[in-house]
């Protein structure tokens, strides 16, 4: 039997952080197996001059469409982040995130959690005709 440590600290909500977003986390709560569902978060540039963000890591774009309104921000501009779950998800938990960060500004990396639960019988559990 194997066991692993490990240890990691999280800044959650940091004051100084460059990108500031709304919820703290895109929860699509409880779905329906192929029930499209849209969330949407506010995004803001809480620096002082103006940022473009850069996506870094998406989530699986089979499962979850990620749309920027606007990747260029001024000062305390904000924009919308939209997530659209796939009707193609099937049933089980669903955990997943997306990583950004302001075009030359490394320290301004945050990632956003992406959570959900599909509800229903998936379609590898009962094929088309059976």
């Amino acid at each position: 039997m194997q066991y692993f440590f490990l240890e990691f600290t999280c800044v959650i909500d940091d004051p100084k952080q460059i990108l500031r977003y709304e919820p703290l986390l895109a929860n699509f709560d409880s779905v329906n197996v192929g029930e499209k569902k849209e969330i949407t978060l506010s995004l803001t540039n809480t620096d002082s001059t103006a940022s473009e963000i850069k996506i870094i890591e998406e989530p699986d774009k089979d499962k979850i469409k990620t749309q920027i309104k606007s990747a260029k921000l001024g000062p305390g501009e904000s924009t919308k982040l939209t997530f659209e779950l796939s009707k193609k998800v099937e049933a089980g938990p669903l955990l997943s995130g997306i990583t950004l960060e302001v075009k030359d500004k490394l320290s301004s990396r945050i990632t956003i959690p992406i959570s959900a639960t599909v509800l229903g019988d998936s379609a590898e559990e009962h094929p088309a005709g059976k």
